[in-house]
């Protein structure tokens, strides 16, 4: 081994507390670079009352971040950077209660975004790019084929897994991002082997099942973006995958906030979520005001407001985004809120331009097994209700985001028979990785089921099904519904 590489060795195995005490030693000023694919957009200072934005680099950046894309008020700083904040316990094992925190211990970024104490000298090893396409290592069923080179987690328990997650965070080379599932950040190689990223590029998202209720957590992603993809609708590429024989699958997802290799110096990318978008802060406690900001605040169809501002192609985006609601409310999905639909900005590199703006491909997307139909509601409001929606509710909401009468009845009826029947066709004949436990199998019968119901409701035709009751659902591994994540001592920067 060279220096170079005894060097990188030593470098990823850096403790999170060694790490922070050397920012600390080099930087007492406490202001940090902001960097995207390596290049520095500005700086940031912390203070008593959180982040400070100190200014662009260079025009350039300022035009892209401060002209084309949100900002806060107050001083100019680009709202994603106001918005990255932690989600999940795992980071509550870490002792992060603050933005500032959460910035400090990390290094890597959504979007090859890098936040550095010590910049250009504390960065990654290379951007993150897809080194390869998911779609070739998967069979036809959706089942990953490639091979998992990490170690299954001791349990399945969300306090006992997310207690063994923040091992891998204590190293801040690897990426942080935002969402309240338990998800390991890895990068797939050429051959299909799968390993976590740390000084390989972030490539996929792996996430793990839970013990209790969400045991059958990693097929019923896996099942409604499989429905999704069969709507026609852009869909981030993902599959089912075994981590161990003796466990539930877990799910893996593509992502598509970088360019596969291709493409590298050529173009980049930024994902913006409509909480960004919108200039809100994603928080949705004690922190927000449920009714002006947070992740739910708002309705669908503000949401195409903000989308026909920022769009490339409005028209086109804004069918998309009805039909990514469409989705949500025929698999039973009640999380749908802002973080989790998206727009993709592509940046011309050598002419310092933006080439457009659309909707990102579909993502996170799970269903709500354990309540009955009638009880499942939407995130974000459709025609002034989160439940009881009717065709004429669906109608209502289309013509108030611009879409007319005659495509919207087209959209709604081809988007919900194909969801069904395609939920009934994996239902018929799953992967047996899908149905491996009660559980599992129990959550591939109850998305068909309240699919089915759902679009039969409407009035189109649906396949034969026999519906499955939430109250027939089977006895958990461990027999216990994993704990509520508490985000009430989380402090925004």
């Amino acid at each position: 081994m060279n220096t170079v590489d005894t060097t990188l060795e030593k470098a990823t195995k850096a403790s999170f507390e060694g790490a922070a005490r050397a920012i600390k030693l080099v930087n007492d000023s406490n202001t940090v670079t902001v960097c995207w694919y390596r290049q520095v957009i500005g700086t940031m200072t912390a203070t008593e009352n959180g982040l400070v934005w100190n200014g662009y680099d260079t025009p350039e950046m300022e035009k892209f971040f401060g002209e084309f894309l949100p900002t806060r008020e107050s001083d100019g700083m680009p709202q994603f950077l106001v918005n990255i904040m932690p989600e999940n316990t795992v980071f509550e094992k870490l002792g992060i209660e603050s933005q500032v925190d959460y910035l400090s211990s990390g290094l890597r970024f959504p979007s090859n975004t890098l936040v550095s104490g010590n910049s250009p000298f504390d960065l990654p090893f290379s951007n993150d790019y897809l080194t390869a396409n998911l779609a070739d290592h998967t069979d036809e069923q959706g089942v990953f084929t490639g091979s998992y080179q990490g170690k299954p987690p001791k349990s399945l328990e969300e306090d006992a897994l997310a207690e063994e997650l923040s091992t891998i965070w204590k190293n801040r080379y690897v990426p942080r991002y935002s969402g309240a599932e338990m998800k390991i950040p890895v990068t797939l190689q050429e051959q299909g082997e799968l390993q976590k990223a740390i000084s390989t590029p972030f490539t996929h998202f792996l996430k793990l099942p839970n013990e209790g209720l969400k045991e059958g957590w990693g097929v019923n992603e896996w099942m409604c973006m499989q429905l999704c993809e069969a709507t026609g609708l852009p869909t981030a590429k993902h599959a089912l995958i075994e981590i161990d024989d003796r466990l539930p699958p877990a799910y893996i997802t593509e992502r598509f906030d970088i360019n596969d290799e291709s493409k590298r110096g050529v173009t980049r990318r930024m994902m913006q979520d409509f909480c960004t978008l919108a200039g809100m802060r994603p928080l949705n406690d004690m922190h927000a005001d449920s009714h002006k900001e947070g992740k739910s605040a708002g309705s669908l169809e503000s949401c195409a407001k903000t989308l026909r501002k920022f769009s490339s192609d409005p028209q086109g985006d804004v069918e998309s985004l009805f039909k990514r609601a469409l989705v949500s409310f025929t698999v039973g999905d009640e999380d749908m809120h802002r973080k989790n639909i998206s727009m993709i900005f592509r940046y011309d590199v050598q002419t310092g331009q933006m080439i457009d703006g659309k909707m990102s491909p579909a993502y996170d997307i799970t269903a709500e097994i354990h309540k009955r139909n009638e009880n499942i509601a939407m995130t974000l409001p459709m025609g002034n209700k989160k439940n009881n929606i009717k065709l004429k509710t669906l109608m209502s909401c289309a013509k108030s985001m611009g879409i007319p009468e005659d495509r919207a009845s087209e959209i709604i009826e081809d988007t919900m028979t194909k969801i069904a029947a395609r939920a009934v066709e994996i239902a018929n004949n799953p992967p047996e990785l899908a149905v491996k436990t009660d559980m599992c199998k129990f959550t591939v019968h109850r998305i068909a089921s309240i699919a089915v119901a759902r679009t039969k409701a409407m009035g189109f035709e649906t396949p034969e099904w026999e519906n499955v009751d939430p109250v027939k659902m089977p006895a958990t591994r461990s027999g216990q519904e994993a704990a509520p994540i508490n985000m009430a001592a989380f402090k925004l920067g």
